[in-house]
């Protein structure tokens, strides 16, 4: 993903916070994402495919069911082994102006494409197939990626497209919904997300048991920031993956941009929390000078922090969610993120909504300020952090950007304090020339040097780079197998390693040579892990796959333990 892609992503997610609903709707209602009232098919019904040897031709086809078209145009091959030559389209097809891709040709009922091998050495190979077709209803489905298998001398009629998932493709619509509501549930058990909703709690404490309808308001304002940045989120997904971008949960987090612009909010947030500065309520609810309108636009925007910190999480139930949402039309998967925001938001709801629940609450006291203030600390570390996953996405130098863009803002924070209290024309011009010019400073420090393109992995001892030519290799090589998909911006990865796959004895079984141990790291982007990640129906890391000589892999839990791990693999 070049840098003027990474700067639309980071734009659409700050327009998308900005613009809200109206965004949301607005972007559903055009024409390359209307959905008719009329009930759409997932894709794998709308077009079935199927591969099968002939000779020293691997032929695919597909069956499209009336009403629905693929684009010639959008067909793309990638091999693993072979050497296939340009492929042969076996019907014409036909022409076609289309709304969103302008003069094309497209394909009805069916479409089958010959590739003939060349390298005639080869008796096996992977080939991987992308295909995009729309409805004439209006709905256009993103980009799909399928597997198909040339084997030599074998019969493969009808031959099964690659199936190694964790039950996501076989999940219906209902089920997709329920996972997605527990996922968002177990979401705010997370590490990144606790210390705001412990905020957010804090204030229903509070506020008291006698303010219920104030409790109800924002709980339902909180709930549409939450329910309304999923939505962004699903929407900017798609549109990045019609335009044919290989991307997943946790995106926006490979641009350098947004990892160090929520750093900043981070920094902010912290200080905000010891009191050192007063956000208010148009970013916290924090404060007792908040009028009744603010109080609500600070409950909407708790709701957007709390995905936007959330979003290097994953949670167990998500990925099935989300790989099911993903293959669906838009209103399908929107529909599962808006489930994904509702159970994230569900605790709020059933504290606002049913009074028995806040008898539980403790009582007001000094004790909140403490904790209050006690918050801050996660929030410098969660910074850190961050400007951690920064330095490792770009360089050294680029970090040291960044840490003089925090500066820059502390600084301007500083000034604002002692200038805040000025009444004068000119007073409020020094302020308001402080605010720009330590925004552009800070701004201008995440770009002094430009992000560097994909570094290379480095590995600790004992662990190999993964590719999908390095796992052939070492499957042939060693009887088990464990492949590790993470990335330095997921917490969820991070603590895994740390607590069970660098411990023992996990640690000294994989020290031990029997288990064949690869890593993969989509820090940045990398189409190959994506593609890996999607053929077992996931869309964000972690992915944790064990491979058993001929058997079928064992697709192991997001969260691990030490049990689960040494069982799986000295089964």
């Amino acid at each position: 993903m070049n840098s003027s892609i990474h700067m639309r992503l980071v734009l659409s997610i700050i327009l998308i916070i900005l613009n809200g609903v109206t965004h949301a709707s607005i972007f559903a209602n055009s024409k390359a994402f209307a959905v008719e009232q009329a009930e759409l098919l997932p894709v794998d019904e709308a077009y079935v495919m199927s591969s099968s040897i002939d000779g020293d031709n691997l032929l695919i086809q597909w069956k499209i069911t009336d009403g629905y078209y693929l684009y010639k145009e959008r067909f793309k091959f990638s091999y693993d082994e072979a050497v296939f030559g340009n492929p042969i389209f076996e019907y014409k097809g036909v022409a076609k102006t289309d709304p969103i891709f302008g003069d094309v040709t497209v394909f009805y009922n069916q479409a089958s494409i010959r590739l003939p091998l060349l390298d005639k050495g080869v008796t096996e190979s992977l080939v991987r197939v992308t295909y995009q077709g729309c409805a004439e209803a209006g709905l256009c489905y993103p980009p799909q990626t399928k597997d198909a298998f040339f084997l030599k001398d074998s019969a493969l009629d009808d031959h099964r497209i690659s199936s190694l998932t964790d039950g996501s493709d076989s999940i219906g619509f209902v089920a997709s919904l329920l996972f997605a509501f527990l996922g968002g549930l177990i979401l705010n058990l997370m590490p990144c997300v606790f210390p705001v909703l412990s905020l957010k709690a804090l204030k229903f404490s509070k506020t008291g048991i006698k303010s219920a309808r104030k409790l109800k308001e924002e709980a339902l304002f909180y709930t549409l920031g939450v329910v309304v940045l999923f939505i962004g989120f699903a929407i900017a997904l798609i549109a990045f993956r019609s335009a044919g971008e290989t991307i997943g949960w946790g995106f926006q987090l490979q641009t350098p941009w947004f990892v160090g612009l929520l750093a900043y909010l981070l920094l902010i947030l912290g200080l905000a929390l010891l009191g050192v500065i007063e956000v208010g309520s148009g970013l916290m609810g924090i404060g007792e000078q908040a009028v009744h309108k603010g109080q609500r636009r600070g409950a909407f925007f708790t709701g957007v922090l709390a995905v936007l910190v959330a979003s290097p999480c994953t949670a167990p139930f998500m990925g099935p969610a989300l790989g099911y949402a993903l293959t669906q039309p838009t209103l399908s998967a929107i529909s599962v993120f808006f489930a994904l925001g509702l159970g994230m938001a569900s605790p709020f709801l059933i504290l606002a909504f049913i009074p028995v629940t806040r008898t539980w609450m403790p009582k007001p006291g000094s004790w909140m300020e403490n904790l209050k203030q006690f918050l801050a600390f996660p929030m410098f570390l969660s910074a850190i952090w961050l400007v951690w996953v920064f330095g490792r996405q770009t360089s050294q130098t680029a970090m040291a950007g960044l840490l003089v863009g925090m500066l820059a803002l502390v600084f301007g924070i500083w000034v604002y304090q002692k200038t805040r209290g000025l009444s004068s024309y000119k007073g409020r011009l020094l302020n308001a020339i402080n605010t720009i010019l330590c925004a552009i400073v800070a701004l201008t420090a995440l770009n002094i040097f430009a992000p560097s393109d994909e570094k290379p992995q480095i590995l600790q001892k004992d662990v190999a780079n993964f590719s999908k030519e390095n796992l052939r290799k070492a499957r042939g090589k060693h009887d088990t197998v464990l492949v590790n998909i993470t990335a330095d911006w997921c917490i969820t990865c991070l603590v895994n390693e740390q607590t069970v796959l660098s411990q023992e004895p996990v640690l000294s079984l994989l020290k031990t040579g029997k288990v064949h141990y690869m890593k993969g790291d989509l820090t940045h982007p990398n189409a190959e892990i994506t593609h890996y990640l999607e053929s077992f129906g996931r869309h964000g890391v972690p992915l944790y796959v064990v491979y058993r000589n001929n058997e079928e892999p064992d697709l192991l839990p997001q969260i691990l333990t030490t049990d689960l791990v040494m069982n799986s693999l000295n089964r």
